[in-house]
């Protein structure tokens, strides 16, 4: 491996349900549509859709619906192509408050990892000096602002 790429899903939906008068429990569902991945590279977005990777043609979404909270880890089951596997994601950052509109909002910030084999991402490709193009672990870091949407519980990304 040479260097780290990094990139981006531009079109999600995420949903945040806060239990009653706990501010800190919380179930996340995240939905991912595969085919607004950027990295940057037109001919490598089109890779990364492709059957060599997401095959976002046949799974057009990546989802991950939380589980349970244990002390600053959020665990729930991440669904890449059909596969579901555990996922352990780190609870970074996390606050919330009412902005100038009177709306409450809420910001979350995870990170994680997990290993793109698990999921059936097994393209990869030697260089001409004998090393592999693409490690097989990714590394998430994600960051949702939420607005609570009618009842101040629920609150939807923005």
């Amino acid at each position: 491996m040479i260097s780290t790429l990094k990139g981006s899903f531009k079109d999600f939906t995420a949903h945040l349900d806060i239990r009653e008068g706990e501010r800190t429990a919380f179930d996340l569902d995240l939905e991912i549509f595969a085919d607004s991945i950027q990295s940057g590279k037109e001919s490598r977005n089109r890779h990364l859709r492709s059957a060599d990777f997401l095959y976002a043609s046949r799974y057009p979404k990546i989802c991950f619906q939380s589980q349970r909270k244990a002390g600053s880890f959020l665990i729930g089951e991440l669904e890449i192509r059909g596969q579901k596997r555990e996922l352990e994601l780190e609870i970074s950052q996390m606050g919330s408050c009412e902005d100038a509109y009177g709306r409450m909002r809420f910001g979350i910030d995870l990170k994680g990892q997990f290993d793109r084999k698990d999921f059936g991402l097994n393209w990869n490709a030697l260089t001409p000096s004998g090393n592999l193009m693409v490690s097989p672990e990714v590394n998430l870091d994600i960051s949702l602002q939420f607005i609570a949407q009618h009842h101040p519980q629920k609150m939807i990304a923005k």
